[in-house]
């Protein structure tokens, strides 16, 4: 019988299911007060996302017909394990496959391992990186990084209502919009929500809004608005990943523009964009606003004629 080597690390897969913005985690019962994601290893000649589909049934009682399958996270990531926390079955740590998950079930559908957790809770994804324990933690942290673009994918549902432009007026809204990511891939296109919003703080001619759709903060859009110039410049524009594609930006914008519209002296409407494959250029393009000819900082300016 062949020997299992002394120094090697497992290969594993995780599961990150989601619920609209939280995520599903469980406290280990061996070690109270450790949250983690479902994980296991992988059995001989078995394909991960068949490990997947396995494991979230073995320790989430959660069949098939209760999930949707929405990403493959493109990284295979390693974490090496405590000297007391490591076995022959472990080896030195894991190497892991992850996926993400869509809850399509019903909260009593979910039934944790009672042999292996002591609890199950909904938390957001920066809750379930700062409860890992800490040699997970860098993993948690790359899986986080993509989740927007799992959410991405979660299949286009009906609108969620009308969009309209709101003040954030309190702690709750304020959070909605920290939640709201772009994916990975767009990052070099806009600044994250929480940049936005310590900016607009400290300068007095920006005008700050989240964007709704029915009851669901799905952006934030970012002006400045100076009559005394007059100057009226598209500062910010973020739809989060989950909510592109349904004609919540361009609704925004129009709303926006009529805004402007009432401002005095308005005569044009200024944006600029970082160039590159994926870009908002297009977007812009088809809301009317044309090139000014000028580059600022690298970004192409371009201007809506009111």
């Amino acid at each position: 019988m062949k020997r299992k080597p002394k120094q090697y690390f497992r290969a594993c897969v995780g599961a990150v299911i989601t619920r609209g913005d939280q995520v599903l985690v469980f406290e280990r019962k061996r070690h109270p007060g450790s949250w983690q994601f479902p994980q296991g290893g992988l059995e001989a000649d078995e394909e991960p996302e068949d490990a997947a589909w396995r494991e979230v049934l073995e320790e989430t009682g959660l069949t098939r017909d209760k999930l949707a399958l929405l990403f493959r996270h493109p990284e295979v990531l390693t974490y090496e394990l405590p000297a007391a926390w490591r076995s022959k079955k472990t080896g030195l740590g894991q190497s892991q496959y992850w996926f993400y998950f869509q809850l399509l079930g019903e909260e009593s559908d979910i039934a944790p391992d009672e042999r292996e957790f002591s609890a199950a809770k909904w938390v957001s994804m920066r809750e379930a990186v700062k409860d890992a324990v800490d040699f997970r933690r860098p993993v948690y942290q790359r899986v986080r990084a993509y989740l927007p673009a799992a959410l991405s994918r979660i299949p286009d549902a009906a609108p969620l209502g009308p969009v309209t432009l709101r003040p954030i007026e309190d702690e709750a809204a304020l959070l909605a919009m920290f939640r709201l990511q772009v994916s990975p891939d767009q990052r070099g296109f806009v600044a994250d929500n929480a940049m936005s919003i310590a900016e607009a703080l400290l300068e007095p001619k920006s005008w700050l809004r989240s964007i709704y759709a029915g009851d669901t903060a799905v952006g934030l859009i970012l002006l400045s608005d100076d009559p005394a110039k007059p100057e009226y410049y598209l500062w910010r524009m973020l739809i989060g990943a989950r909510y592109q594609r349904r004609g919540y930006g361009r609704a925004a914008m129009q709303q926006l523009i009529d805004y402007v519209r009432t401002r005095p002296a308005a005569a044009e409407l200024l944006v600029s964009y970082v160039p590159g494959e994926g870009g908002p250029q297009g977007f812009y393009e088809g809301l009317g606003f044309v090139p000014t000819g000028e580059v600022d900082a690298g970004e192409v300016v371009m201007k809506l004629p009111l």
